[in-house]
This record gives C-alpha cells, sequence and structure tokens, in this order.
C-alpha cells in the first residue's frame, strides 16, 4: 500500500525546527518531519516565523508529501524524517 494523506493537518515545532504531519498507510499512521532547512531551501527568503514556515509548508506540500511517500516506500517506518539530502537540487 502507498502512503496517503486524508487531512491536511501539519503542525510546526520550534523544539525540533521542523514541520509535522501526517500520512496513513492503509491503518498504519506515519508522522513525518520536515526540517526547516528543507522549508529555507525551498522558499530562500523565508524568515524563521511559525506562520512564514507553514506557508511554505503549505506552498509546497505537494513536493513535501511525495518525497515523504519516497522515503516512506524506502523504509517503511512509523516515523520519518524529511532532510535537505531527501529533497533534489532542481525542485
Amino acid at each position: 500500500m502507498t502512503l496517503n494523506f486524508p487531512n491536511n493537518s501539519r503542525a510546526y515545532i520550534p523544539s525540533k525546527a521542523c514541520v509535522r504531519f501526517w500520512g496513513h498507510d492503509t491503518t498504519i499512521e506515519v508522522t513525518l518531519e520536515v526540517s526547516t532547512e528543507v522549508l529555507k531551501f525551498l522558499v530562500p527568503k523565508i524568515d524563521n516565523s511559525e506562520i512564514a514556515l507553514l506557508g511554505a509548508f503549505d506552498e509546497h506540500h505537494t513536493t513535501i508529501k511525495n518525497v515523504g511517500k519516497i522515503k516512506h516506500n524506502a523504509l517503511r517506518k512509523t516515523f520519518i524524517q524529511l532532510v535537505r539530502g531527501d529533497f533534489k537540487s532542481d525542485i
């Protein structure tokens, strides 16, 4: 089965410098975190505010979720961290 994202819930976690979101693989919930480093790569002139980081996530959610699916398919874990190295330089 593939990872699906039935809702658009996401949360900024300042202590971990990431945005957390959730997907489902059949009945299994998968927690994913995308680092602020990735968001700053996707939107280079972004500031560190929660609003700006969540906005960057929302703007690039399709790309972020696609990378999450690829990494989940490779690892098959219930917790996935997305870091800069998971994203191609030509996005």
